[in-house]
C-alpha cells in the first residue's frame, strides 16, 4: 500500500489517510473535520489550496456530479487521473456522493484509497460518469456515443462534444451537493450542508 508521502501521492492532502483503515469513517468526513479545524492551512505539501478551499471544491464537484450527471449513492464513477490536486478533489467528491471510484485502468495507488473498491472492478458499461485526463477520452468515446456513460468530466483540454464537461467549469458552476440518504452517511446527519 502506498503512503501519502510516496511520490505517487505527492499531491494528496497532508494529514488525511489514503488507506481504508479509517474504522468505518468516510474519507470525506475526515476532510470536513480537517477543514473545520484548520480551514486556512495549506492542504497540499507543494502548496496551493487551503483545506477550506479543498472542501469547497470537493462539494462543488460532488454537487455537479449529482445534479448534472445523476451520480447517486452506490454509483460507480470511472477515474483516470495522474497524481495531481484534481485527483484528490475527484476522490473526495466521489466519496461525498457516497459513490465508488473505479480506476479506468488498474493502478496500485488508486486501489489504496478509501473510496475505491478494488473488488469492484466493474465493467466500464456499469459506470454512470467518469473523471479523466484527456488521454482517456478515446477509450470512453464509444460509451459516450451510445449513452452508456452519461457524462465525462475532463481535467485538461478536451474537444467540445456532447457528454464532455470541463473540470474547472464543474467547480465554478457553484452547484451545492444534495443531502445524502445512505446508511453509512454519518457526515450529512451531523453537519449542515452548504
Amino acid at each position: 500500500m502506498s503512503s501519502p508521502s510516496s511520490p505517487t501521492f505527492a499531491n494528496w492532502p497532508e494529514g488525511i489517510p489514503t488507506c481504508a483503515d479509517l474504522a468505518g469513517e468516510a474519507l470525506f468526513a475526515r476532510l470536513a473535520a480537517r477543514a473545520a479545524a484548520t480551514p486556512d492551512a495549506c492542504a497540499f505539501p507543494a502548496g496551493g489550496m487551503s483545506y477550506g478551499e479543498l472542501l469547497d471544491a470537493c462539494q462543488m464537484l460532488a454537487g455537479y456530479m449529482q445534479q448534472r450527471l445523476g451520480v447517486r449513492s452506490g454509483a460507480s464513477v470511472l477515474l483516470s487521473l495522474d497524481d495531481c490536486p484534481q485527483r484528490a478533489v475527484a476522490v473526495f467528491a466521489i466519496d461525498r456522493c457516497a459513490a465508488r471510484a473505479v480506476p479506468l485502468e488498474p493502478l496500485e495507488p488508486l486501489d489504496s484509497l478509501d473510496s475505491l473498491d478494488p473488488a469492484a472492478r466493474v465493467p466500464t458499461t456499469a459506470a454512470r460518469a467518469a473523471i479523466v485526463a484527456p488521454a482517456s477520452l478515446p477509450e470512453l468515446a464509444p460509451l459516450l456515443d451510445d449513452g452508456t456513460l452519461y457524462g465525462c468530466i475532463v481535467c485538461g483540454n478536451a474537444p467540445a462534444r456532447p457528454g464532455l464537461h470541463d473540470f474547472a467549469g464543474a467547480l465554478s458552476a457553484g452547484i451545492a451537493p444534495l443531502p445524502l440518504i445512505h446508511p453509512l452517511d454519518t457526515w450529512s446527519t451531523k453537519h449542515e450542508l452548504a
